[in-house]
């Protein structure tokens, strides 16, 4: 009886068009013309905050062209510092499989499903610095919760001192600081001397950089600047 059951490929099926690993200076290398993905600020912030705390820990795709190594993947790592040296692996495939492959590595990464229950428990258990890299963290637990979780609703006074918590038929007027850049966050850290405290009811992920400041401290520090 036929069937139309592919056979499983076996041992060395695919071939292998890895040249090398090369470690290159990023300026070098050459933007690729078909290039069609963008990135915004928050997801080179996300990034700049990974390299930070981790460092390189992926390679770069590239081909041999006439005029010097061409990328295929990796231009935003690429960009983020021109001197900074770059693994990259040097790929033996010609103009048409190049862009086969930029037209697919993101896609193909993007049909992968989730487990919501080990992606909330991988996220939970981690313990990051970089301002950015904590709020793309946040927002990717709050995809996972379920309906069950939205209904509690969230403590808006988690992470806050204890003597800015609201009372009954109090309010607070407040001064809104936008840090657009992780090094502007860093920056308000040091400088408002904020510091960790918990966050209970966000599962494993129970510390963060408190975003609230007592009035009467800040103006203790901004009087102590104008000395």
């Amino acid at each position: 009886m036929k069937t139309n059951k592919k056979p499983a490929p076996s041992h060395n099926t695919f071939r292998d068009r890895i040249k090398e690993l090369r470690r290159v200076r990023a300026g070098d290398l050459i933007p690729c013309p078909w290039n069609w993905r963008q990135h915004p600020i928050e997801q080179r912030e996300a990034l700049l905050a990974v390299l930070i705390e981790v460092g390189y820990a992926g390679a770069c795709l590239a081909r041999e062209t006439e005029e010097g190594l061409e990328l295929i993947d990796g231009h935003m790592r690429a960009e983020m510092d021109l001197d900074q040296e770059v693994p990259v692996l040097v790929l033996d495939v010609t103009e048409a499989e190049a862009k086969k492959l930029l037209a697919t590595l993101d896609p193909l990464t993007g049909m992968a499903t989730e487990n919501a229950e080990a992606k909330r428990q991988l996220l939970g258990e981690l313990d990051v610095q970089e301002a950015s890299l904590r709020k793309m963290i946040a927002e990717m637990l709050a995809d996972t919760e379920g309906p069950e979780d939205e209904e509690g609703g969230s403590d808006p006074n988690v992470g806050g001192p204890p003597e800015m918590e609201l009372r009954p038929h109090e309010h607070y007027d407040y001064v809104m600081v936008l840090a657009r850049t992780t090094m502007e966050w860093n920056r308000l850290v040091e400088l408002l001397e904020l510091k960790e405290v918990a966050c209970p009811g966000r599962t494993k992920l129970t510390t963060g950089i408190g975003r609230g400041i007592p009035a009467r401290r800040l103006i203790e520090l901004l009087e102590a600047k104008r000395g």
